[in-house]
């Protein structure tokens, strides 16, 4: 049976972090009661998780096809990466307009007095994605390496 192919993958996954990221809005404290502090409580209601399952998956699958092709499974990580990079600058403008305080407003206090406003938190979160992405390719390089049957 042939594999869908990564970029079918990735359009699961950003169907996927449509919800993750609408829950994220409301999620604030949701661990609270269990004593887990705001910072882990942030990244498991993240689409950062999501986003190390679709490394695995995208370049995991790209891998085992019978001419892989990291360029292929890259560019496919990209367009999930850049969609969910959308996602949270979205959040962060909407719990701005919004005058709610949720995961986007930041699980940290430092976030608040780092930057002057949700749209410079926003402009940062931006600012950062090629970081990320870079991260995000790196770890998919070690996945297709290891994931690529042995001859």
């Amino acid at each position: 049976m042939p594999q869908p192919g990564p970029f079918r993958t990735a359009l699961w996954l950003a169907l996927a972090a449509i919800p993750v990221a609408a829950l994220r809005y409301f999620m604030k404290g949701w661990l609270d009661p269990w004593g887990v502090g705001p910072a882990a409580g942030s990244f498991f209601a993240s689409l950062t998780v999501l986003l190390l399952f679709g490394v695995w998956w995208i370049f995991g699958d790209e891998a085992r096809v019978p001419e892989p092709r990291f360029a292929r499974a890259a560019g496919a990580f990209t367009l999930v990466a850049l969609w969910c990079e959308a996602l949270v600058v979205t959040g962060i403008l909407v719990t701005e307009a919004a005058h709610a305080d949720t995961y986007y407003s930041g699980p940290w206090e430092a976030v608040r007095h780092t930057f002057d406003s949700p749209a410079q938190h926003a402009l940062a979160h931006s600012l950062g994605f090629p970081v990320r992405l870079a991260l995000g390719l790196a770890l998919g390089a070690g996945v297709f390496r290891l994931r690529r049957p042995r001859d």
